[in-house]
């Protein structure tokens, strides 16, 4: 017995015990009470062989009746095509498509869907309640505000959509090609601003005119690289020797009035360190919401390597190179 332990905490207490019956006038009398030491109270004590087997025997059938409703269940996507984008010349022409994004176009609350077309005109998809299904909004008409997103020249192989001077509404930007493989394009890519009531370029504009890119790009991604809410879009140039670094272009804060429209772009690749030279078919950004923080990574493929889009996020592979923010 350790010290400090009063005696009378290890004393028995008596058990009093009584054989009283509790009969009341209109109930039914209750059992005897039983000693405080055996309380009346129901056994809970382990199980019996039978009630496991009871059990398992209900487990057993329980997950049989699942298994059944599981393969007899819908499945969760269904092809809808005939349905809601049934081939059309307007709407679903016949033609190669390397890319989507999807953004609010029109700020109704609804998302529209842009796609690049590569041997024909860009298209934007749009729901029609009335008819039902999707709609190219993107007419062959030049009173259209959407009529500059075709851009059939362009050969597009990529698009992405991202505000880019803060005003709460998304820019979208055609990667283009000019069926150039490598090195100099004969066509630049295009950065489309809702402005005056229609869909404009502004990298045609006077002040962005140097900024443009005249190379044989890739893929391309917005980044918020510096957390502000403004995107930066980053572009993967395939390059020809020193032909056709990446370039990382964003608005010059300073220089830029976008309440009157004026939207003054620089090329920071060089500032943000990745102003590379290499045969880069892909490049992946952080997921929107992550303030710039998450990995890039690009890859070069080896000479004879398949060329496809792919994206690392080990330093292990030798082709790979990571750029990561310094917060």
């Amino acid at each position: 017995m350790s010290r400090g332990v009063q005696s009378s905490h290890l004393r028995q207490v008596p058990v009093r015990r009584t054989r009283k019956a509790h009969i009341r006038q209109g109930h039914a009398a209750f059992p005897e009470e039983q000693p405080l030491s055996q309380p009346h109270v129901a056994h809970k004590g382990p199980c019996s062989l039978s009630q496991v087997s009871r059990m398992l025997a209900l487990c057993l059938l329980s997950l049989a009746w699942l298994s059944e409703g599981s393969q007899r269940s819908e499945p969760m996507f269904a092809a809808v095509t005939h349905r809601l984008l049934p081939p059309d010349y307007d709407s679903n022409p016949t033609q190669l498509n390397y890319g989507v994004a999807v953004t609010d176009l029109d700020a109704d609350g609804d998302f529209e869907i842009v796609v690049a077309g590569y041997n024909g005109p860009n298209l934007v998809l749009k729901y029609d309640k009335a008819q039902g299904r999707l709609v190219n909004v993107a007419e062959d008409e030049r009173g259209s505000p959407y009529y500059a997103l075709r851009d059939r020249q362009g050969n597009a192989i990529g698009v992405t959509a991202c505000d880019i001077d803060g005003d709460g509404r998304e820019e979208i930007y055609f990667l283009n090609t000019n069926n150039a493989f490598s090195g100099m394009a004969t066509y630049t890519d295009k950065l489309f601003k809702l402005r005056n009531g229609r869909w404009e370029d502004i990298l045609s504009d006077e002040v962005n005119r140097d900024v443009a890119s005249r190379f044989a790009g890739r893929s391309v991604a917005c980044v918020d690289r510096t957390g502000s809410g403004r995107y930066s879009i980053y572009i993967a140039n395939y390059a020809s020797g020193n032909v056709g670094p990446h370039a990382l272009i964003e608005m010059d804060v300073a220089a830029s009035d976008p309440a009157r429209g004026v939207v003054v772009l620089v090329d920071v690749a060089a500032q943000a360190g990745v102003s590379k030279y290499t045969g880069t078919p892909g490049f992946c950004g952080p997921a929107e919401g992550t303030r710039g923080r998450a990995r890039r990574a690009r890859t070069r493929p080896r000479r004879g390597a398949a060329r496809e889009d792919r994206c690392w996020a080990s330093r292990r592979v030798p082709d790979t190179e990571i750029f990561g923010m310094r917060l």
